[in-house]
């Protein structure tokens, strides 16, 4: 990956992380279940890996010359990222 992708995949996961501490916090204060604690876990780290999966299909996609081959190699990667998330919400 590009040093400018990896910087901005890193703030992007820092933001995320401390969202999620916030959120954990807040749950807590609320005296929230303990599933509530575990869904926000997941859900972060979800988030995480599939922003670094788009990070690197974007970058791919990106060095590919032809349209259409990007395009094709785009929506393949988005379907399996949506993929991800409908059998991860499930």
């Amino acid at each position: 990956m590009r040093a400018e992708i990896k910087r901005l995949v890193g703030e992007v996961s820092l933001g995320i992380v401390l969202y999620d501490v916030l959120l954990l916090i807040l749950a807590a204060v609320l005296r929230m279940k303990s599933d509530v604690f575990w869904g926000l876990i997941a859900g972060g780290l979800a988030a995480i890996l599939l922003f670094v999966h788009m990070a690197m299909t974007s970058e791919r996609t990106l060095d590919l010359k032809a349209e259409e081959p990007a395009r094709k190699r785009a929506t393949m990667n988005a379907m399996l990222r949506l993929l991800l998330m409908l059998l991860l919400m499930l």
